[in-house]
């Protein structure tokens, strides 16, 4: 009797005790002799939360920028790095921190949700005041060209230009630049390459680039003017594809009044006489002349020169070697 009147009694003060003093009554205290972590997360499961954290880096292409300035806002506190990379511990799944980064010209911000498990976030920095710019590339027919590269070189104000290359699949892109001027070389696969200056206001705006027939040195370190001239054996006549070569450099020079005199250098294979093989590279080279001024190159800017067997480009003697030789090309004045 004394024993059920004990029992009776102890229930209802067992459902009334608060042990590891939270403020939550044991019966709903789902963690009793651990008290809850008062945080506004879950703070009604009576236990202590697994707090998590986060760890942001800023960058402005792959790697972190060790310069960079970071500054976090969080549950009425503020946080700051001056090396990058910016880690806070002990946040409550749930909660938000609000982040900003930057270094000279860029800068980023964002708002994070802090997640039960550890996360890590790259901050991409771009320019802080920047507009839109299209590049469209095109090849000396006003084509766009298959693929294209540009290569930043400096800005002013400095470091407001890509860190990385930007490549333009099909020659057209849009970059995000900050405002200034800046210094980019644009180069194609073929060799081509040509350097200019982009100026950047407020506005989006598009950039047309047209590249220059790309072109290498000859033996006698002259500056060459796009690709090659060949021609079958004992002929000066221009086939489909040295008429294909021949419009190209009419096309470059027509829209470069500037070049005044480019030298036709025409060449043969060692085969035959001489003299007649030097009457022949002359033949070979007045015909891509000819074919220059009839589609609109003023003649007093070419230059007739026959150089015979005496320059081979390939001194082998196999097929293959001998038609390299066979050839005209085409070098600009130093």
């Amino acid at each position: 009797m004394i024993l059920a009147l004990s029992s009776a009694l102890a229930q209802p003060l067992w459902g009334q005790t608060d042990l590891d003093d939270d403020g939550i009554r044991d019966r709903d205290d789902a963690c009793v002799r651990i008290p809850e972590t008062k945080n506004g997360f879950m703070d009604s499961d009576g236990c202590p939360d697994q707090l998590s954290g986060i760890t942001f880096g800023a960058t402005t292409g792959t790697l972190i920028e060790e310069q960079a300035t970071l500054v976090a806002m969080f549950g009425g506190q503020t946080k700051r790095s001056s090396t990058g990379m910016l880690r806070i511990d002990d946040l409550v799944p749930g909660s938000k921190v609000d982040v900003v980064a930057g270094l000279g010209c860029h800068a980023a911000r964002g708002t994070y949700e802090i997640d039960e498990e550890y996360r890590r976030v790259r901050l991409k920095m771009q320019p802080a005041l920047a507009s839109d710019v299209t590049f469209l590339v095109r090849d000396p027919f006003g084509e766009s060209v298959d693929t294209a590269k540009l290569v930043w070189l400096s800005s002013e104000p400095a470091g407001c230009s890509p860190t990385e290359d930007t490549v333009l699949e099909r020659g057209y892109g849009k970059v995000r630049l900050g405002r200034g001027t800046h210094t980019v070389l644009v180069r194609t696969p073929n060799g081509a390459k040509t350097k200019m200056e982009v100026t950047v206001g407020a506005e989006p705006q598009d950039v047309f680039v047209d590249m220059p027939i790309p072109g290498g040195r000859d033996a006698n370190g002259g500056r060459m003017l796009g690709d090659t001239v060949y021609f079958a054996d004992d002929s000066a006549k221009l086939d489909e594809a040295a008429t294909a070569v021949v419009r190209a450099v009419s096309a470059y020079l027509r829209d470069h009044p500037d070049l005044s005199r480019v030298t036709v250098e025409g060449h043969g294979d060692y085969r035959g006489w001489g003299p007649y093989n030097e009457t022949l590279s002359v033949r070979r080279a007045q015909a891509v002349v000819d074919a220059l001024v009839a589609s609109g190159v003023a003649a007093d800017r070419l230059i007739v020169d026959g150089r015979g067997e005496k320059e081979p480009a390939d001194p082998g003697t196999t097929p293959e070697a001998l038609a390299k030789n066979r050839r005209v090309h085409f070098i600009v004045a130093k």
